[in-house]
């Protein structure tokens, strides 16, 4: 039986907000994926019998405002009526150039079991639940057309290491009774364990009432999936993307741009015995190019009751970091490129 004591202490949120005049109002925030907004808005597409708006996301306060002027507000009931206040109260914008503001969260964790309960799936609050102990977090409206976000979390990371026997492990649960997220009070290695990998999520926004450009690291999904999506799932950390969309009322448009590292930098990263054993470190050169390319399509069809969308995704490489500029010709058909040292094509 697990024997365990979890105590969660969270102190937030100290906010600073320094505040100038803005000439105009500003839409082109980009909404989170872990917002509630996207529940909120699937609801009340559902209750007024409409199909779901928009998978391709996140969207911009544009395109959020955008989707919620086609439900008739005429349909909706009392707790549609509240759904709606919340969705408006969260695409509100602000009247500002510049915010910067600190939450701090507190949470240390306490147990009795350290030989059985070692593993973060073990955990009622895993590491996609925890916060970090400080999130700065500077926003920027400059204008009515462009947005600015950044954050820069001091957390520790979601592994510190990996073996053949355990897979990736986490030295933050269970194997000590007592573990936080403060991190001058709880640090293994001198400190080598906190993520420097951080911003997770930093980006600029561009755009207008019907199209937006994101430039930046965010997260990206494509589809409705519960648990994950053919293409494009929020399950990574962060995309480093560059992303175009634009939208009309029955018809939307996505391109989008992810980059990895090239295999030639981190291949073998296995040793025979199936250990970790990845010897490269910031100071070797970073060579060779890799890039996820895609676009989808939407329709909306029979009265806003059907929606529906076809994408098309190449994986593009190069190991001498040459990219070939025509193959973001968001109008080609990508696997008629005929590129197959570079691509799936």
């Amino acid at each position: 039986m697990r024997n365990r004591l979890t105590m969660t202490l969270a102190i937030c949120v100290i906010s600073l907000g320094v505040v100038f005049p803005s000439a105009d109002l500003n839409y082109q925030k980009i909404i989170p994926l872990d917002s509630p907004l996207y529940d909120y808005m699937d609801y009340l597409y559902i209750d007024v019998g409409m199909a779901l708006p928009s998978t391709a996301r996140p969207w911009s306060a544009a395109e959020a405002f955008f989707l919620l002027e086609r439900v008739d507000k005429s349909k909706l009931n009392t707790d549609s009526q509240l759904v709606l206040q919340a969705i408006e109260d969260e695409i509100e914008p602000v009247d500002q150039v510049f915010d910067l503001s600190f939450p701090v969260s507190l949470e240390t964790y306490v147990h009795t079991d350290t030989e059985h309960f070692d593993d973060p799936d073990e955990w009622i609050r895993g590491y996609e639940q925890r916060r970090p102990m400080v999130d700065i977090v500077l926003e920027t409206w400059p204008g009515e057309a462009v947005y600015g976000y950044s954050s820069y979390q001091i957390t520790f990371p979601k592994f510190t290491g990996f073996s053949g026997d355990s897979g990736a492990v986490s030295g933050f649960y269970g194997s000590e009774w007592i573990s936080s997220n403060i991190i001058f009070l709880y640090m293994k290695n001198g400190g080598a364990d906190v993520d420097f990998g951080v911003p997770y999520r930093a980006f600029g926004s561009l755009g207008g009432v019907n199209w937006n450009i994101q430039i930046g690291r965010d997260k990206v999904s494509w589809g409705a999936g519960e648990t994950g999506n053919f293409i494009i799932s929020d399950h990574l950390t962060y995309h480093n993307q560059g992303r175009f969309t634009a939208y009309a009322k029955n018809f939307k448009y996505t391109l989008l741009t992810s980059f990895f590292p090239h295999p030639a930098l981190y291949y073998p990263i296995i040793d025979d015995a199936g250990d970790f054993d990845y010897a490269r470190t910031h100071n070797d050169l970073v060579t060779g190019l890799k890039m996820f390319l895609g676009h989808r399509l939407e329709w909306r069809l029979f009265d806003d009751r059907l929606g529906f969308a076809i994408t098309e995704a190449i994986m593009y490489q190069s190991l001498e970091n040459y990219l070939d500029l025509s193959v973001l010709n968001p109008a080609m058909v990508f696997h008629n490129l005929y590129i197959r040292q570079n691509a799936n094509s």
